[in-house]
């Protein structure tokens, strides 16, 4: 798997589309009509070099249905898309987005809100039966 700064100077230097896979953090993230937009910069603990690498990526709607996790900034994922350019600049039209493994995502159709009541019942379940926890 190539970095993501690998990625963009590939990008840089060779015109046509390309299919890509690569691995990144979520740095921002967009949602418009059930498309989801974000831009992807190396993963902090991946021992990638690249600096102000920065990529962005258009899940299309279609793909984003498939996805069986919402994409929040902050996450590492592995994207598999087409290289594009759109407007003078890279784009990733991902086909694929799969989250890192160990990585915690909420679910898709959960609601955040009832996810964290059912983390704060766990906790307070977990501290009904160990006690309290001592750091």
């Amino acid at each position: 798997m190539a970095s993501l700064a690998e990625v963009c100077a590939v990008l840089r230097s060779v015109p046509g589309d390309r299919v890509l896979v690569t691995r990144g953090r979520v740095i921002e993230v967009h949602r418009v009509r059930g498309s989801c937009y974000f831009t992807l910069a190396p993963s902090s603990g991946s021992g990638q070099g690249g600096g102000d690498a920065r990529l962005s990526c258009a899940l299309l709607r279609r793909s984003a249905a498939q996805t069986d996790f919402w994409v929040t900034v902050g996450q590492v994922v592995d994207v598999t898309g087409y290289a594009e350019c759109f407007r003078d600049r890279w784009q990733l039209r991902v086909v694929e987005a799969r989250l890192v493994r160990g990585a915690v995502s909420w679910p898709r159709g959960y609601r955040r809100r009832s996810a964290r009541r059912i983390v704060m019942a766990f906790d307070a379940l977990l501290e009904a039966l160990l006690g309290p926890s001592r750091e």
